[in-house]
Formats: structure tokens, C-alpha cells, sequence
């Protein structure tokens, strides 16, 4: 019985440790989407500890680009759109009106390109952005979405899918 028992534990230990891989791999620190050559890793928003002249703390989305070699050389055009995340019934998370708000807030957009020679490469680009005031919780949780489109030569490619960032906590 000893030994049933011990085999049974065996396969219990081995059933849970399998179910657990994928979930670990499901889930990445930063997603990309791979198009035309080129990759797009989008990184959750930061607060570096800088403000602008109001005192309004200063929000960066940044991405990493990376293209690999092409002959006539790449241009990736990436489209940036930030929101605020409000997420109905989380609590102290609320609206202007006191309320809870289940719309996530645009926030801004912002369109930028980066050049790639012959040899490709990496490059990140921060997109900086102030923090806006949505919520009365004295916290705003930010987040992006990134998609982008290739260029090589004359031909341009179509959009990507678009990339959601996690949401960053930020004070202020």
C-alpha cells in the first residue's frame, strides 16, 4: 500500500508541475508581435521621478524595435495610443464623480518612425507623456497599445495587431 501510495504522490507532484509550465509561459513580462522582419517589444509605462513645470509627473511608454538585415534597409512607423484603467467594482478606483467607471481612459496618441540600415539593429524609443488626473484615488494606471507597419523600399506593409502593455500604478 506503501507503494501505491508513493507512486500516487509521484504522479500527483509530476501532474501539478506540468499543469503549472504553460501557465508560467503563458504569461511574459512584455508581449511582441514579430511583422515584415521586424519586432515590436512594448514595456509597461514608467514614472522616472521627473515632473514638468507644474509639478505634473512625466509618464514614458517606451517599445524596443528591432529589424534584421535588408538589402534596401527598413522604416517601422509604430502608432502609440495610452490609456488609464478603470476597471468597474476595484476598490478606490473611481471616476471624477465619485462613481465607478468601467471605460478606460484615451489618454493621448503619439506616431513615430525609426530607420534601419542594411545591417538592421535594436533601438528603443520612449514616448513621453504628463500624467493626467482621471480619477479621484489619487493614483491613475497606465498603460499602452502598440501596433506598427514596415517600410522597405517603395512597398509598406499593413498594421500589426496591437500589443497591450500591463497597467503601471502611478501616483501623484
Amino acid at each position: 500500500m506503501n507503494h501505491t501510495l508513493s507512486r500516487m504522490s509521484r504522479l500527483s507532484l509530476v501532474a501539478v508541475a506540468t499543469a503549472a509550465v504553460p501557465i508560467g509561459l503563458a504569461l511574459p513580462a512584455h508581449a511582441s508581435t514579430t511583422k515584415d522582419g521586424c519586432t515590436v517589444s512594448p514595456k509597461a509605462a514608467e514614472f522616472r521621478g521627473t515632473y514638468d513645470a507644474s509639478n505634473t509627473p512625466y509618464v514614458y511608454y517606451s517599445y524596443d524595435v528591432t529589424c534584421g538585415a535588408s538589402a534596401s534597409g527598413l522604416s517601422v512607423e509604430v502608432k502609440t495610443t495610452t490609456y488609464d484603467q478603470d476597471l468597474a467594482g476595484r476598490k478606490g478606483d473611481v471616476d471624477a464623480n465619485g462613481v465607478n467607471n468601467a471605460d478606460d481612459d484615451l489618454i493621448g496618441t503619439a506616431t513615430t518612425t525609426r530607420s534601419f540600415g542594411t545591417a538592421g539593429g535594436t533601438k528603443t524609443v520612449d514616448v513621453r507623456g504628463t500624467l493626467p488626473r482621471t480619477d479621484t484615488d489619487g493614483n491613475e494606471e497606465m498603460y499602452q497599445s502598440v501596433k506598427f507597419r514596415v517600410t522597405s523600399g517603395p512597398v509598406t506593409g499593413g498594421w500589426s495587431k496591437a500589443e497591450l502593455t500591463t497597467p503601471t500604478t502611478i501616483w501623484w
